[in-house]
């Protein structure tokens, strides 16, 4: 006599088997409930259940079940297998670094060549300066003690308190013009740098000599 049971699928099985009469492969089902170590036998009729599913059914004393005696009472909500993600290629990998923070090969020579280029450009337009301006500076100190006491520059009638500024002004006056001097051969020379290598000496036609 069928007894009616009702529970939650706690596990499913799908089992192949040869079959006794035929001898081919058939697939037998069974399943649990929750709360019971028996399995409940469909035979080769599978009932479509899946573990959560909330179910009532009939089944016998030996646990075999009427697949037409199976209703839902509160069917789990099904569950969708994730999909596998692909494995990361070498583009995916070379975004992914750049947005986190991290840089290619070519982004870091591209960023060092932006660098070195802000530190060409800092360099000539303040250091070179600076430094042409303190040699210069050197050099007209140099000078004017020298003219000084050699007698080519004298200050004259100038009053003794005044001849502090008169000093500092000559040597203003001689350090400015070395100083564009040394501008002046610093652009000729930055130009010659940047111009074309001649090709003179192999246009040259070769020296015969005769034996």
């Amino acid at each position: 006599m069928a007894q009616s049971t009702n529970g939650i699928v706690s596990q499913v099985s799908r089992k192949p088997w040869p079959d006794r009469d035929t001898g081919k492969e058939i697939t037998l089902h069974s399943f649990k409930i929750e709360g019971d170590d028996r399995w409940f036998r469909t035979g080769e009729r599978d009932p479509r259940l899946n573990k959560g599913d909330s179910i009532s059914f009939a089944a016998d004393a030996k646990n075999n079940v009427r697949v037409d005696s199976i209703s839902s009472v509160n069917p789990a909500p099904k569950q969708e297998a994730a999909p596998v993600a692909a494995a990361p290629t070498s583009a995916t990998t070379a975004r992914a670094a750049g947005s986190s923070g991290g840089q290619s090969r070519d982004g870091y020579w591209s960023a060092k060549e932006e660098r070195d280029l802000e530190k060409d450009a800092r360099y000539q337009a303040v250091d070179v300066p600076r430094m042409s301006f303190a040699a210069a500076q050197e050099r007209a100190v140099v000078l004017v003690s020298a003219a000084l006491a050699h007698d080519v520059l004298s200050f004259g009638t100038v009053k003794k308190g005044d001849k502090l500024d008169m000093l500092l002004d000559y040597v203003d006056q001689v350090a400015d013009r070395f100083f564009l001097q040394n501008m002046g051969a610093s652009e000729h020379l930055k130009a010659l740098a940047n111009a074309p290598v001649s090709r003179a000496a192999d246009e040259q036609e070769e020296i015969q000599y005769d034996d």
